[in-house]
């Protein structure tokens, strides 16, 4: 077991680890049995990949290259867009024979089981093993024990949500924010699915919102973990921004609807009782209505607001939802529509607020 000391130089911690300099006291590195949420220190064995960047801290991306080491987490990808990877539960051996792949730019760590031909191969690193503090391992998943039973005296929630990755999420979660923002209103940016990283939330920063923060802040290196983890994870950070006495949390959920815990918090009841609405941005029709055909499964009772694809044809995608689902659908490039759903969202909390 060897100080961190030993390992200069050190490119960075990446973002999904969100260690301080104070964590980073004291820390030794030695081999073991890496799992989810497992913090480890690794050197690029080439220049390019997949993802040949990396955020830091501060969320800036910062080129890797061949010899140079970093901070990452163990933790699992199934992008239906980039890489499928991770970490199974009974773990993976570290030690300097051990080649593990990075599988996204927040840092995350593990086995890449399949990168699309469009991406090239997962960047490959050498492990130099796992940090260590007074003989015990720095795991993420350790924050999960602060979790509250269920959330308490939340502000109104809105969550914005896409029937595919790239649908324009963030765009039209930033617009809502901008908006609520301009308008007086003080808004907290998060997001509650997906892979971690910063690149999205100060995006949602850059558009108004008072605080930010995601899953990473309370040690969930992505939603692609258990239930029980999700739901410890989503509960403490939702109370954390609701601490901020914030008027509204503005809440996006990356990738589809079926995957990445999504399901799952669509179970959460006290999350639930805390929605004031869904937004939903659709990539195409027929997807549109398979995502409503599943929210009524899972019994999801709240105000929908489709937003059609800004790369379709907006009226013919109004008439196919109009016609199979009897809804009026908004078009996502028009301020006026978005500006309208806003207003509804508004005036239905505000006896809350």
């Amino acid at each position: 077991m060897l100080n961190i000391k030993n390992f200069m130089p050190i490119k960075c911690a990446s973002s999904d680890t969100r260690l301080s300099e104070n964590d980073l006291m004291d820390v030794f590195i030695d081999e073991g049995i890496g799992k989810e949420g497992d913090l480890i220190l690794v050197e690029a064995l080439e220049d390019t990949g997949a993802y040949s960047e990396i955020e830091d801290l501060n969320g800036r991306s910062m080129k890797i290259f061949k010899g140079q080491r970093f901070i990452g987490v163990l933790g699992n990808r199934e992008s239906s867009k980039n890489i499928v990877g991770g970490v199974d539960n009974n773990g993976i051996e570290i030690n300097e024979t051990v080649i593990l792949n990075l599988l996204t730019n927040g840092g995350i760590v593990g086995i890449c089981y399949d990168s699309p031909s469009y991406m090239g191969d997962a960047m490959k690193l050498k492990c130099l093993g796992l940090l260590k503090k007074e003989n015990k391992k720095l795991n993420t998943l350790s924050k999960l024990k602060d979790a509250p039973e269920k959330i308490e005296n939340v502000p109104p929630i809105i969550l914005v949500a896409g029937t595919a990755t790239d649908a324009g999420k963030t765009t039209i979660a930033s617009k809502i924010i901008s908006y609520l923002a301009n308008h007086g209103f003080t808004v907290a940016g998060t997001k509650l699915a997906g892979t971690g990283c910063l690149e999205d939330v100060l995006v949602h920063k850059d558009a108004g919102a008072k605080f930010v923060m995601d899953f990473p802040d309370v040690g969930l290196p992505s939603t692609y973990t258990s239930e029980s983890n999700y739901q410890k994870g989503i509960r403490q950070l939702l109370q954390k921004l609701a601490d901020k006495k914030t008027d509204f949390i503005v809440a996006e959920l990356g990738g589809d609807l079926i995957w990445a815990n999504i399901p799952t918090l669509f179970k959460m009841d006290d999350v639930l009782e805390y929605t004031s609405g869904l937004v939903l941005v659709s990539s195409d029709a027929i997807s549109t209505i398979g995502a409503y055909k599943l929210l009524e499964e899972w019994d999801v009772n709240k105000d929908i607001y489709v937003f059609n694809s800004p790369f379709k044809n907006n009226l013919a995608s109004q008439k196919r939802l109009q016609k199979y689902l009897n809804i009026n659908s908004y078009d996502s490039t028009n301020i006026n529509d978005i500006h309208s759903v806003i207003n509804t969202l508004i005036d239905s909390n505000r006896v809350l607020i």
